[in-house]
């Protein structure tokens, strides 16, 4: 299981494009229940000068969710926002030029934009910027400003940079291994879902002989990681000779994917709407921090 730095940024399909940004939880409910009317939502607020929503707009064309795939349009519209000083278009627009996404892969230009994106302390900027360094230069200088553009997005809540830190660390990539450091990288990866690293915590667990808690790492990392993933972890629990151990064999041989709910979706349950307080209920409610407030002020309250 062990690889070089640069293998896990490979521009094969292994890191696919980021999902779509849903910021509001009733727009996100609307993108899964309804995709086509999202699409023509987030279509209308692109075109009135929305820059975030231009960002939403490009990853749908992107990803044809709600609209037919057009990579190019979606090209387009993260340059707008990109050129508008908003840090995910930046980060979009490096991305496609990375994977050749709408346009020739360009890796000087994908580095360039991804760096106006982590300059804006974008946490995917920082870390697709560490990745393409890696993958153009393996020199020490290189390497160490890698580092700090991983514990930037790390700090800003990326797993996959939290869990390349634990490989930094336990692989020691700079020359100076810390064993002891990576275990509290690889956790703090798996649990925001970074099926790697719950793979790499499992790993680490079972080294120490805690079979029951690796266990349970495996089985998330196997609910979320895709096919090629859950083939190399069989292969990794097959070289070991506890019978416990090799009872997760079993369990990754018969536990689901999620990755097939993206080809298969769950039925949508219908949204029941929230009834609004009566309006005796507001008044009291304002009236109660209306008081509230006269207190604080020490001011007798008018009615």
């Amino acid at each position: 299981m062990r690889s070089s730095p640069t293998d896990a940024f490979a521009p094969n399909g292994s890191r696919p494009p980021l999902p779509i940004w849903q910021d509001n939880e009733s727009y996100g409910r609307l993108l899964s229940e309804d995709p086509e009317r999202a699409a023509d939502w987030a279509r209308r607020a692109a075109v009135a000068g929305e820059r975030r929503v231009q960002v939403t707009w490009g990853h749908m064309l992107l990803t044809g969710h709600g609209v037919a795939a057009d990579p190019a349009a979606a090209l387009r519209w993260f340059r707008s926002a990109a050129k508008a000083g908003d840090a995910e278009g930046a980060n979009m627009l490096g991305r496609c030029y990375e994977l050749g996404l709408g346009t020739q892969r360009d890796v000087v230009e994908a580095a360039a934009w991804y760096r106006i994106a982590a300059d804006a302390n974008d946490p995917w900027g920082c870390f697709n910027l560490a990745s393409l360094l890696l993958q153009r230069d393996a020199s020490a200088a290189t390497a160490k400003t890698a580092l700090s553009l991983l514990v930037r997005s790390a700090r800003r809540g990326n797993a996959k940079a939290m869990n390349m830190i634990g490989r930094w660390l336990e692989e020691g990539w700079t020359g100076h291994v810390k064993p002891d450091a990576a275990p509290r990288w690889y956790l703090r990866a798996a649990r925001r879902g970074c099926f790697r690293a719950q793979f790499h915590t499992a790993r680490l667990l079972l080294r120490a002989g805690n079979v029951e808690q690796a266990a349970s790492w495996v089985e998330k990392c196997l609910h979320i990681a895709p096919p090629e993933f859950r083939a190399d972890v069989i292969q990794f629990l097959g070289r070991h000779d506890d019978a416990r151990v090799r009872q997760l064999i079993e369990l990754a041989s018969l536990q689901p994917s999620r990755a097939l709910e993206a080809v298969i979706p769950e039925p949508s349950k219908p949204h029941v709407r929230a009834q609004k307080p009566s309006l005796l209920k507001r008044w009291r409610h304002a009236r109660k921090y209306a008081f509230r407030r006269a207190a604080r002020l020490r001011q007798p309250h008018r009615a």
